[in-house]
């Protein structure tokens, strides 16, 4: 992530959806169209699917459009002020006050899930 960016993405990585499974594997975000619909090397179960491929991008693609926002769109979006949210998205993430930058860990299986949220010095 470049200074500039408000949102650095990095995206790598599957992890076979079967809870049975412990398949997981390095694969760079540039090569998840090569590994669509393919089963998983230790069970055989779908390792991605369409729809989190697409997910997945559509995510990437909201990263980018964030980031590429001015300070006024970037203000009509975020209804109270930015002192005021920050304080609220420590708070609710247990984070400790005054946290600026942060990591978020995310899961894309049948939607997004936040894994963890941790402060970052990134």
């Amino acid at each position: 992530m470049n200074k500039e960016e408000r949102v650095g993405v990095k995206i790598s990585g599957l992890t076979c959806d079967n809870t049975a499974c412990d398949y997981q594997n390095d694969v760079p975000f540039e090569e998840y169209e090569n590994w669509l619909n393919k089963p998983c090397p230790k069970c055989g179960e779908n390792l991605l699917t369409q729809d989190d491929l697409d997910t997945t991008l559509a995510l990437n693609a909201l990263v980018k459009m964030f980031n590429e926002m001015s300070e006024e769109e970037l203000a009509d979006l975020i209804p109270i002020s930015s002192e005021e949210a920050h304080e609220d998205f420590c708070e609710e993430n247990n984070l400790p006050t005054g946290t600026e930058r942060v990591s978020v860990k995310i899961k894309v299986n049948n939607g997004i899930h936040i894994e963890s949220i941790t402060p970052t010095k990134e």
